[in-house]
């Protein structure tokens, strides 16, 4: 008597269960599907070669650097040894791998200044300026 008991209250909170996650479900609005990435719009795209386990001395070279779409050396390269190669590119938005800037650089004073600091700001020797 107790194990069916057991089994039917475990199907009770099983339909529950079920219920609330499709109730949940019903009331939310669709995503909206993304539109798809359009490359053309980053100025500063670049690529790399996407190299497999396997690759050519040519392609390790040239690992992780970045070139110019229009600059990339054509695949597979003209000194490649394998008898199938199976490198691509890889796309980036920007050719720097990371920003340049050191926040503990002095000269970030030059492109950091403060409104108080500028020098159009500053009033004239005249009451009126």
């Amino acid at each position: 008597m107790n194990l069916t008991f057991l089994i039917i209250l475990a199907g009770f909170v099983a339909l529950a269960l079920w219920l609330v996650s499709l109730l949940r479900s019903v009331g939310r609005p669709a995503a909206p599907a993304s539109a798809p990435f359009d490359w053309q719009d980053c100025p500063y795209r670049c690529v790399s070669i996407r190299r497999p386990g396997r690759s050519c001395e040519a392609v390790r070279a040239l690992a992780g650097k970045r070139y110019l779409p229009d600059e990339a050396p054509r695949l597979p390269l003209e000194t490649c040894d394998e008898a199938f190669c199976s490198c691509g590119f890889r796309r980036h938005r920007d050719r720097r791998s990371h920003d340049r800037r050191n926040a503990f650089d002095p000269r970030t004073t030059c492109w950091t200044a403060d409104q108080d600091e500028r020098r159009s700001l500053r009033r004239g020797r005249r009451r009126e300026d």
